[in-house]
């Protein structure tokens, strides 16, 4: 049985996700509204507006992923944390194999925390669904060749088939559907039934 455990009326596990799915809520009416503002019907500015508003959808949907790996990382870790120390454990644990210089990603390394310390096991879907967001929002910061080229590997639904600006380079071709794809593989995680397991300890008397 999972050791992650909380007090009763204390839940972060529901907290974050409900926080990711009033997110995405926001997203949706953000994107919403980008695809329906009005379009000036003009010579001048008939294809500049639709290139322009375009553009800011994409950047929309590129800061949801960078975002959500962010918030992602950053719940999970002050969540480890605060378990390996009502585990009995040192909640240094985590900083320490956070830092390791073995081979393994930071997510398997999470993975392997989570698992071997803690007994809390989530689905492999689940965590394939976290190291794409992860991967994506990586190379969105850096904007990396190899990044880039990670992603394209592994990922390909992220690129256009034609290079429509026949520059020969990768170019990630964000959509709608990516940036809900990312809010799935978040919510996956902290769904408080089928996501990351915990218990309620028993109220004491």
């Amino acid at each position: 049985m999972s050791k992650i455990a909380f007090d009763p009326g204390d839940d972060p596990i529901a907290a974050n996700h409900a926080e990711v799915c009033h997110r995405e809520r926001y997203v949706t009416i953000l994107i919403e509204r980008l695809e329906t503002a009005p379009r000036e019907e003009s010579e001048l500015y008939g294809d500049y507006d639709a290139w322009y508003l375009g553009a800011m959808e994409d950047s929309l949907i590129r800061r949801v992923f960078i975002i959500e790996a962010q918030e992602w990382r950053r719940q999970m870790e002050d969540l480890l944390r605060d378990q390996l120390s009502r585990s009995g454990l040192d909640s240094g644990l985590w900083d320490t194999v956070k830092e390791g210089h073995d081979s393994r990603s930071l997510l398997v390394r999470l993975r392997d925390v989570l698992a071997d310390d803690l007994d809390a096991r989530v689905p492999e879907e689940t965590w394939a669904g976290l190291q794409e967001v992860i991967d994506v929002a990586a190379a969105l910061e850096s904007s990396s060749p190899r990044g880039l080229e990670v992603v394209r590997e592994r990922y390909p639904s992220y690129f256009p088939e034609v290079d429509a600006f026949g520059s020969g380079g990768l170019r990630l071709d964000l959509k709608p559907e990516h940036a809900h794809r990312a809010f799935a593989a978040i919510k996956a995680f902290w769904d408080p039934v089928r996501g990351l397991p915990q218990q309620t300890t028993a109220k004491a008397s």
